[in-house]
């Protein structure tokens, strides 16, 4: 089992965020593991993470037995970032509820219960102050039209967030909600359902993540979006 207090998950590693991830704690002397949706997608998680693992988070049995793997790999990790998701595009009349289903698991069911299959090695006195961040976005301080679903997913995930804060705060374990605007990551061109509308020019990765990780150093609760 390896002494682990330093390390930290990333899901969805491969992602034009969760990669900027990776590469600030590699470079800070963490060591990281990192999912990725699929087995072609493991090539955009950078080398240095040589603990990887495909992530499907709608298959819950994948989920408990990539965590067990995790477990049993390491007594403790010091942070779990949740940089995985989904966008879709849809008035309500007109959503597709399998698909919005789907994106309510891929956004906020699966990254929840990895929290929760991680419990034991978060919430230890090895790890006096572990974290759990999750980018729930601009939405949930605003709605947008024609994201009905895709809000609900993200105010869904803000609001176990805000539960596991309080409820894990008896072990010292911070939860990160990070409100960020639209950022410039290439998900809007590949949404699970629908179309965007023309946005705006997006925040600029590198700034975000720069911006978040100062967060984490801090161990705020919220990272609001007039905060990048």
């Amino acid at each position: 089992m390896t002494d682990s207090a330093n390390t930290v998950l990333i899901l969805g590693a491969s992602g034009a965020v969760g990669s900027r991830f990776a590469q600030r704690f590699l470079a800070a002397g963490t060591n990281v593991i990192g999912t990725a949706s699929n087995q072609s997608a493991l090539a955009k998680i950078p080398s240095g993470v040589v603990e990887q693992y495909v992530l499907d988070l709608t298959d819950f049995g994948q989920i408990v037995s990539v965590c067990g793997d995790i477990k049993q790999k390491h007594e403790a990790i010091s942070g779990v970032v949740i940089a995985s998701g989904v966008v879709g595009f849809s008035n309500v009349e007109n959503t597709n509820l399998d698909l919005a289903a789907k994106m309510m698991t891929i956004n906020h069911l699966g990254p929840a219960q990895v929290v929760s299959e991680l419990f034991s090695v978060l919430a230890t006195n090895q790890v006096p102050n572990s974290f759990v961040l999750g980018m729930t976005g601009v939405v949930v301080e605003q709605n947008f039209p024609g994201m009905s679903s895709y809000t609900a997913s993200k105010v869904a995930h803000s609001a176990f967030l805000s539960s596991i804060g309080k409820e894990w705060r008896r072990y010292k374990v911070t939860a990160i909600d990070v409100r960020l605007g639209h950022t410039e990551t290439g998900l809007a061109d590949h949404p699970l359902f629908g179309q965007a509308p023309n946005m705006p020019t997006g925040f600029d990765p590198d700034h975000a993540v720069d911006v978040i990780m100062a967060g984490i150093a801090n161990r705020v609760s919220v990272i609001n979006s007039t905060d990048f």
